[in-house]
């Protein structure tokens, strides 16, 4: 039955937020629950998962890398 697969909840939130969804929602052509579906299984993404989990030197190298030559690039560009 498909009514197993789903739970029906009560949600209160922010009335901006409920317009923020909405406004999405009508723009993406989904129903407000679609949307809201949508958004947290996107939060639940293995991109979301690996930046919860503890950095590698590595990573932590390449991201500094990245930092140290955007702000290079940044003083390069007042210098200009």
């Amino acid at each position: 039955m498909e009514e197993e697969r789903y739970t029906r909840i009560t949600l209160r939130i922010p009335r901006n937020l409920h317009e923020k969804l909405q406004y999405e929602a009508d723009i993406s052509s989904k129903s407000m629950n679609a949307e809201i579906i949508a958004r947290l299984e996107q939060s639940f993404s293995i991109d979301f998962y690996k930046a919860k989990l503890p950095l590698s030197d590595e990573r932590i190298d390449s991201a500094a890398k990245t930092i140290i030559d955007k702000i290079q690039s940044i003083l390069s560009e007042k210098r200009d």
